[in-house]
């Protein structure tokens, strides 16, 4: 009795230790990134959509950048959906401020998302018109079918509206969600613990 109570508890800390675990897969990925960079943060403004079919909450944004020349600091942000284009400030995430070699960088947040609604990655740099000094955003792979857009901005030369004319479809990102537990695994607590609970009671008979 001794040695099955000992296992039980050993399958116990196995189940807690699973239950625990997270969902590997991202909510929306356009990665691989292809060789070209499409579209550079400091020319424009730029953002790409996505759909958020999870309960999950938010946790962070990968963004494939490379830095060209010298520009300012960067800043990525999370947006609401608006006639399917960048609407209101959600959240700014935290991440790398001046990227530099070419590269997966990650910017991460805690916002509450609701699923099935649009939202946007937003990237900028608050200036404009520098063809020299940008962030080259690269392009993706299409097939994702939680992929929205990708679209650009230039408000000081009067491009105050969101469109998609130029851009090389889709740019290259991937949402994550924060960790959630594995139903598998939390429908093996509740039993484990019954049995832990009878043979506890047979010792003492």
């Amino acid at each position: 009795m001794k040695v099955a109570r000992a296992l039980l508890v050993v399958g116990l800390l196995v189940a807690l230790t699973v239950a625990t675990a997270v969902s590997a897969a991202p909510i929306v990925s356009t990665y691989p990134e292809t060789a070209i960079p499409s579209v550079g943060v400091g020319w424009n403004d730029y953002a790409a959509g996505f759909v958020w079919n999870t309960t999950a909450s938010f946790a962070s944004a990968d963004l494939y950048l490379a830095a060209q020349g010298s520009p300012g600091a960067l800043s990525v942000s999370l947006f609401s959906d608006a006639g399917g284009a960048p609407g209101t400030l959600l959240s700014s995430l935290v991440g790398p401020t001046n990227p530099g070699a070419a590269g997966s960088y990650a910017y991460s947040g805690t916002t509450p998302l609701s699923m099935g609604n649009t939202y946007w990655i937003v990237a900028s740099t608050g200036t404009y018109d520098d063809s020299v000094n940008m962030y080259l955003w690269y392009v993706g792979t299409v097939g994702d079918p939680n992929y929205v857009n990708t679209m650009w901005r230039r408000p000081p030369d009067g491009y105050v509206d969101w469109a998609t004319s130029g851009i090389v479809q889709p740019a290259a990102f991937q949402v994550n969600a924060s960790a959630v537990p594995l139903p598998a695994a939390l429908l093996l607590f509740g039993p484990g613990l019954a049995g832990l609970a009878a043979i506890t009671r047979r010792l003492k008979k």
